[in-house]
């Protein structure tokens, strides 16, 4: 026996408040594990939701933006496009424009991009 040392008298009481603690600790951790199951739901549905409105939206404003390119240029077709094998909410757009009597365009190509970009700026100071 003495070559065990020293006996802990308060071993019993400091078990008993380990043993709470842990209790405490380990519900704790039960009830982070269940909010997060609950997050990652509540994110699942969100995105879900999202992805929906975003794609329902977009084709409306396809419809839209196509029917407004014909009226502002006399004809023509005006499209707009998700980019291809790429997450719907990180696609880019590409604008695709062919007024009348001109062959068809990507917009989002840098030259042509500037070319309107600049034909856009010089109406606009016309108008105002």
């Amino acid at each position: 026996m003495r070559a065990l040392g020293n006996v802990n008298v308060n071993a019993i009481e400091d078990y008993k408040e380990v043993s709470e603690r842990h209790n405490f600790l380990s519900a704790q951790c039960e009830d982070l594990q269940r909010a997060e199951d609950a997050l990652r739901k509540v994110i699942e549905e969100l995105d879900i939701g999202m992805r929906k409105r975003f794609a329902e939206g977009f084709r409306s404003i396809q419809r839209a933006f196509n029917q407004v390119f014909r009226e502002l240029f006399g004809g023509g077709k005006g499209e707009l496009r998700l980019e291809e094998g790429v997450d719907l909410l990180d696609a880019g757009i590409a604008i695709i424009a062919e007024p009348p009597g001109k062959k068809l365009q990507n917009m989002m190509q840098p030259r042509a991009a500037r070319r309107r970009s600049r034909q856009l700026r010089c109406s606009l100071r016309f108008r105002t």
